[in-house]
This record gives C-alpha cells, structure tokens and sequence, in this order.
C-alpha cells in the first residue's frame, strides 16, 4: 500500500515516541510532537506542524533505465515515458564519449504506473529487456519495447534495454565457367 489517512483531533507523540505511517496526517485541531514521525521509507518529521495542516511523508521510489549497446555505439536511442515522469522524452548511448550517458535516473517517484518506450532504431534489434522489480510488477514486452513499471513506496527499479547492431550477410556462388 502507498500509504493511509489517519483523523484525529489530537495526536500527542512524547519524547522518544514514534508514530509510523505511510501516508498523510489530516483533519487535526492540535499536534504536540515531543517526538518523531516517521513512514515505511524512513523519511521523518519532527517538530510542531501547524495545525488545520496535513502532515505529509511521501516514500518515494527511484527508476533507472540503462542502455546497452553490443558492441558499444554512439548510436542514440530515444525513449519516451508515461504516467508523469519528467522529461518526457530522452535519449540515451552507450559509448565512452560525454554527449549522452547510457543511464536515466528518475529520483522521487512518487508510486504508480509507468511505461518507459525505447524507440526503433535502424540498424540494431533490441535482444533484451530485463527489469529489476522487488516486488516482480514490472511487465516487460520486447516486442513492442514497452517496459510498464508499477512503483510501490520506496522501491528501486532499474530496466536495462540491450540491442544489437545488426548487418547483412551476402553469399555469391561463382562457378568457373559459368
């Protein structure tokens, strides 16, 4: 669960005390906080809210895409997102120039769904898409380059889209005489 609300009229948390939770803190005509609150992720908050205000502590979640070309290249590969990831759009490579890293990170995540789209690149197959998801609910699908990403609180995510640069093979038969 990304979190819960809890209501009440007054929350006493006395030196040393803690109060675990997720999710938001509403509708509270008075707060003396002795101590510390703290969500699932181990964000805190301490001191004294103002009062008639929510208390908010988001466990946020981290998504990596890193790409991996074989052999390494300069080629770029554009990606595009879903769900309110921000930007949007970004490319990436993977060689050893400074022009564009091979990695994304999205930081403060906040849970949901999310797709991240590799485009189609001329020359190069993608071989593979492989996510790394404590919870396994990420969904993969190399056929369309679609790794659909659901972001629990405080999880990491990292997906790697790997691609071969594909070539031609031609073969001449040349008899003598013909």
């Amino acid at each position: 669960s990304a979190g819960f609300i809890i209501n009440f009229d007054t929350i006493n948390i006395y030196s040393g005390g803690t109060i675990t939770n997720s999710g938001t803190f509403t509708n509270i005509s008075t707060i003396t906080n002795n101590g510390t609150i703290t969500n699932q992720c181990g964000s805190t908050y301490s001191g004294n809210p103002p009062v008639g205000n929510p208390i908010v502590i988001i466990c946020v979640a981290t998504i990596t895409i890193i790409k991996d070309a074989v052999p390494n290249n300069a080629q770029n590969f554009g990606f595009g997102t879903t769900g309110g990831l921000t930007p949007v759009n970004f490319s990436l490579d993977d060689d050893a120039d400074a022009t564009l890293p091979n990695t994304r990170i999205y930081s403060n995540v906040v849970p949901g769904s999310y797709t991240i789209t590799e485009s189609v690149v001329a020359g190069f197959s993608l071989t593979g898409l492989v996510c790394t998801d404590p919870d396994n609910g990420t969904i993969v699908n190399t056929a369309t380059r679609v790794a659909t990403i659901d972001v629990d609180a405080g999880e990491s995510i990292t997906c790697t889209y790997t691609n071969a640069q594909t070539g031609t093979i031609t073969i001449i038969k040349d008899t003598i005489p013909n």
